[in-house]
């Protein structure tokens, strides 16, 4: 999270800054990305970006969850708007977030993202820092709220353990697509040629065995 500086900024100040992270890091891998870019293409000078930031690690985190709080404020709507029905809910907002992530605004980040995923070194000192929940990434806040808002009635949940599990399974399908074709891509510049809709339909054919299983 940034400083608190950061924050007593002028607004136009601030966006000039997410927007030149936005656009580093979604035209390098984490490690190629460097704060210098970013504090050229900002017009700032190299003192002030750590009166508003730790260091990489915190702008980057920062960014993410920046891009990424649409989706999670969107899927929250849903599940209200459904009556807590988490089915209806994700065969909604996933399919969405496929667009999204394959084939919107910030593809090239997000699939720069899934690269830091798999470095050993980012995922231990970056996505595993003490200080990530100040981020927004609070995963076991989010499933709070998933629980108190969920029909139950309409699952074979016994238990907090039980919902866990099961909501662990749930996104399985969607981290399983968007993986898969990042992985099987050799350059962000292949994301156009995606079939995003068939991509969509692959999700919720694989949801399907999710939501009424294998047996006939």
């Amino acid at each position: 999270m940034p400083k608190e500086i950061f924050f007593g900024i002028d607004k136009e100040k601030q966006n000039r800054i997410i927007q030149a992270a936005i656009k580093v890091f979604s035209s390098h891998n984490y490690n190629d990305s460097s704060i210098n870019e970013v504090i050229k293409l900002a017009k700032i000078p190299r003192g002030s970006f750590y009166q508003y930031f730790e260091d990489k690690r915190d702008l980057y985190l920062y960014i993410a969850q920046k891009i990424m709080q649409n989706f999670r404020d969107d899927f929250f709507k849903e599940l209200d708007e459904q009556n807590g029905d988490i089915f209806a809910t994700v065969k909604i907002v996933f399919p969405k977030q496929i667009h999204e992530v394959l084939g919107g605004e910030y593809s090239n980040f997000y699939y720069y993202l899934l690269q830091a995923s798999f470095m050993k070194d980012f995922r231990q000192k970056e996505v595993k820092s003490k200080d990530n929940s100040k981020h927004g990434w609070n995963v076991k806040q989010d499933f709070d709220v998933v629980y108190k808002m969920i029909d139950k009635e309409k699952l074979k949940i016994k238990s907090r353990s039980d919902f866990d599990m099961f909501i662990r399974i749930l996104i399985t399908p969607f981290i399983i697509v968007i993986t898969d074709t990042f992985l099987q891509m050799k350059h962000e510049s292949d994301i156009p040629k995606i079939d995003i809709e068939e991509k969509k339909q692959e999700y919720l054919h694989k949801l399907e065995f999710i939501e009424y299983g294998f047996s006939k």
